[in-house]
């Protein structure tokens, strides 16, 4: 299956945004029902989604404020050995947002289409939910496809 990406603008300060996609306090605003893990390389994230879908993942790429991904290690079968993951350039009081899911091991239409709107959904709801937040201000400027 093609890898998945997608690129946002948000109006915030890097370091707000890298908290958002890196630290289980942001990951569970838009993604898990549960989240625990440090940003760090090497480090093991528990992602628990419902039941049946308690899966874990092992931080590969952490720089702070720049990218951050993680390997699933324990997940569906589809899912293991996925990278997901983000890389943030700050653009003088704008983030762009770089988001990826990629490894996929076998092309399925049907799988490409739940996923890539899975992926697409997680992404609104990041930047909805952290819209509202008193303490994750973020305004979305406009989503920048390229």
């Amino acid at each position: 299956m093609p890898d998945i990406f997608h690129q946002l603008q948000i109006k915030a300060d890097v370091e707000e945004v890298f908290r958002a996609v890196s630290t289980p306090e942001g990951i569970n605003v838009w993604w898990t029902n549960h989240c625990d893990g440090e940003p760090a390389d090497g480090s093991v994230y528990e992602l628990f989604f419902a039941p049946g879908y308690d899966w874990r993942a092992v931080v590969s790429k952490c720089v702070p404020n720049c990218t951050f991904e993680l390997t699933m290690t324990n997940a569906d079968e589809d899912w293991a050995g996925l990278r997901v993951g983000f890389e943030l350039v700050d653009n003088d009081g704008t983030v762009v947002v770089k988001f990826y899911n990629s490894g996929w091991a076998e092309a399925n239409a049907t799988r490409a289409g739940r996923c890539t709107y899975a992926c697409s959904g997680a992404m609104s709801s990041m930047v909805r939910l952290y819209r509202t937040r008193i303490d994750w201000p973020f305004d979305l400027i406009e989503p920048h496809n390229q």
